[in-house]
This record gives C-alpha cells, structure tokens and sequence, in this order.
C-alpha cells in the first residue's frame, strides 16, 4: 500500500491525553469513552470529525515503548486552555496519509504494520510533528466500521 502525499494547514487539536504502553494500548479505547463526552462539550470545537494523535513517543524497543496518544477534535488557533484537557498544534505541512478500512479492533495491526513494512519502504522523511488518525464522516462508531486516515508527517 503507497501513502498518498497531502499537504495540510496547521490544526489545533483539544483534547484527553494519556500514556500508554505496548502493553497498555489495548486501553485505548477506555480513553475514546471517557474523552468523548468531553471534547464535543468543547466550546469552539470545528466539526464533528474526531482525531486520535500521538503527541509523544519514547525510543525504548520492543513492548516496553510508551507512547502519549490523545481523542481530540478541533479547536480553533485561539480557543482557550481547558483544564484537564491538552491542547496541542499539528503543524501544516506534507503527510504520508495511509487508509485504513477494516474494523477498528484491528486498527493497531495496521498502525504497526505501517511502522514495520509501509513506510519504511516508501522513501519518505519523517519530521518531527504529532501523527494522527481522522475519523470523519466516513467512519461509523456504532459499527466501529468506514475508512480511517493516518496520517505521518513527512520533509
């Protein structure tokens, strides 16, 4: 699977922010139930798409790796802080965006398998900046069904 290459503007992305491990991503979607409610309660929330970014990464190998990921939507550039909430900036710029279609139980086989065998055969650069996944209008919680979008942020 090639990445098509996207280039975006900067979006501020509000949101519930944990550390997880290779041992305790499977958590991850107990962060998705606990921050749901909260970030579309968000004042100057901008749309209803969702965004689960990593915003921070250890070098550690194997299992032992940690990981800050965050349930997100956007804000706008000057929307205020929010107690209990993290906001952070992904910067505009080029991104090896890679569609996801299955289920979303398997949605971390996927990730791990661009890791492994996509992108470091695509020839592309990774910058220093937040990846995410997007959830828009295509997704569907009910189902845990519709394409997901991930995006790596490239030179």
């Amino acid at each position: 699977m090639e990445p098509t290459l996207q280039t975006l503007d900067a979006i501020t992305l509000c949101g519930v922010a944990r550390t997880f491990t290779g041992a305790t991503r499977h958590q991850i979607p107990d962060l998705w139930m606990e921050a749901v409610p909260k970030i579309f309660a968000l004042e100057g929330r901008q749309g209803d798409t969702t965004y689960g970014a990593c915003i921070g990464m250890n070098t550690k190998e194997g299992d032992d790796y940690g990981f800050v990921y965050m349930a997100a939507v956007e804000v706008g550039p000057t929307a205020a802080e929010v107690e209990g909430m993290t906001t952070v900036v992904a910067p505009a710029g080029r991104y090896a965006v890679y569609t996801f279609d299955d289920h979303i139980s398997k949605f971390s086989e996927f990730v791990d398998a661009v890791w492994r065998d996509l992108f470091p055969t695509s020839g592309l650069t990774r910058r220093s900046a937040p990846d995410f996944e997007r959830y828009d209008e295509r997704w569907d919680p009910e189902t845990g069904m519709g394409p997901v979008d991930y995006f790596i942020p490239v030179e």
